[in-house]
Order: structure tokens, then C-alpha cells, then sequence
């Protein structure tokens, strides 16, 4: 009991001053104070600037002294700081022999089944995706992609419409 009395004190601390700072205009907040700033006292006429000035490309900047000693990383050590290599997908070429190109597989059903309404004889399956819900009778359309053919109280007769290859979705 003493310890979590501790510790709401101790929050309450935190919070007060938190909630002070927070409330103070910008830049006067009180913080420790900064040394002055000093200035450098103006060359005296006449004089020369430092030869590393007055021309830049003569000053050489000094090797650093860590570097020295130092051996070169093997391929491996190089290896293991190179970003991963994600391996590319490669698909099959088409196969000569059937002479037309591959037809393309349909997508997975984006929607999951999750009930059927029945009015008036007239089946209404309940889908669901992670975007929406919606109910569609047979002859609908979903998503311009796939058309209901039938729908009975354990199946759901689908189309997918660029190939016209048939799925049925059974109900779990």
C-alpha cells in the first residue's frame, strides 16, 4: 500500500511539472543557464589570413589516426550489412504444344460467406470482406469481376467473367 501511495506521488510529480512546461511560452522555459557567447577579436589591418584560408585545396586534411591499422572487411562481413535479397518470382513460359497463351487463374474469392436470407423464395447470400458487406441474389454481379450464378442453402455458384471459369463456394 505505502509503495503504490509512492508511486501515484511520484506521478503526480511528473505530471505537475510536465503540465508547467507544457503551459510556459516557447524559449522561456527555465533551464540552466547557457555560457556567454564570446567573440573572437577582429585580425589587425593589414594582416594575412591562415594559409588554409586563403587557399583551400593546399590545407590537407590529416589521415584520421583510427583508421590506421585497420584491414579491409571480408565478402561475407559485407554480405551480412547488404540489404536482404528478396528472390524474384519466375513463372513458367507457356507451353508450346497447346498453342494458345495460358488463360489466367482466378483470384482467390475475396469474400467470406457468412449467411443466407431467404425472402419471398428468393435466396439472398450474405458476404463479407475486410472493405464491406452486401448481400447478392443470383444474376448479380460483385466487383465487376465475378457474376452469382445460383445460390442454394449449402452453395454458391460463382463465374469469374475474364475467363468464364467456374467456382462454388461452399458454405462451413
Amino acid at each position: 500500500m505505502k509503495r503504490n501511495t509512492l508511486m501515484l506521488g511520484a506521478l503526480a510529480a511528473t505530471l505537475t511539472a510536465t503540465g508547467y512546461l507544457a503551459l510556459q511560452p516557447d524559449g522561456e522555459a527555465p533551464v540552466a543557464a547557457l555560457p556567454a557567447t564570446r567573440r573572437l577579436p577582429a585580425a589587425p589591418a593589414g594582416s594575412q589570413p591562415p594559409a588554409r584560408l586563403a587557399n583551400p585545396a593546399a590545407y590537407r586534411q590529416p589521415e584520421h589516426p583510427r583508421s590506421e591499422g585497420w584491414t579491409a572487411l571480408s565478402p561475407a562481413a559485407l554480405a551480412a550489412w547488404a540489404p536482404p535479397v528478396t528472390p524474384q518470382r519466375v513463372l513458367p513460359p507457356p507451353s508450346a504444344a497447346s498453342g494458345d497463351p495460358a488463360k489466367p487463374r482466378p483470384p482467390a474469392f475475396p469474400y467470406r460467406w457468412i449467411g443466407l436470407l431467404m425472402q419471398d423464395g428468393q435466396a439472398t447470400a450474405l458476404l463479407d470482406s475486410s472493405q464491406r458487406s452486401l448481400g447478392v441474389q443470383a444474376g448479380q454481379e460483385l466487383d465487376q469481376r465475378w457474376r452469382v450464378v445460383r445460390i442454394s442453402a449449402d452453395r454458391i455458384d460463382l463465374i469469374w467473367l475474364p475467363t468464364g471459369e467456374a467456382l462454388t463456394l461452399d458454405k462451413r
